[in-house]
């Protein structure tokens, strides 16, 4: 669990058994919970996220600052490495390509061309060839 998420269940009365409740004091059941996690989004001015959504981007924003892919099965429950996996190599597409960029941006800040003087003062191309 996050710092933040330990924080809130310590401020929080919870159950025994689980720590969200239904309104009746009842754990959530799985399609109650998806349920309850649209209306929360929704009430948050969400409504394109959703839990399933909401537990991608944290599949992938955690590779993206250097989790592992056994620390991802760690924290998902997923016992299949495969898995995790997907989101190790999600995010370092997207590192790869933001590198890739930032090298592009670098190079053509840079000079292309030689500022030196040209060794033999009357060099030119005209004079090579490709054969």
């Amino acid at each position: 669990m996050t710092k933040d998420l330990q924080a809130a269940i310590a401020a929080m009365e919870v159950g025994r058994d689980a720590y969200l409740l239904t309104s009746f004091g009842k754990p959530f059941v799985i399609e109650g919970l998806g349920n309850k996690m649209r209306d929360w989004c929704d009430e948050a001015g969400l409504p394109q996220c959703s839990s399933h959504g909401l537990r991608k981007a944290a599949a992938v924003a955690l590779p993206e600052s250097g989790a592992s892919a056994s620390e991802l099965m760690a924290i998902f429950g997923w016992t299949n490495l495969k898995t995790a996996q997907i989101y190790v190599e999600k995010a370092n597409r997207r590192r790869m390509t933001a590198n890739a960029f930032e090298r592009r941006e670098r190079s053509s800040e840079a000079e292309s061309v030689s500022l030196s003087r040209p060794q033999n003062p009357i060099e030119t191309n005209e004079e090579k060839s490709d054969a």
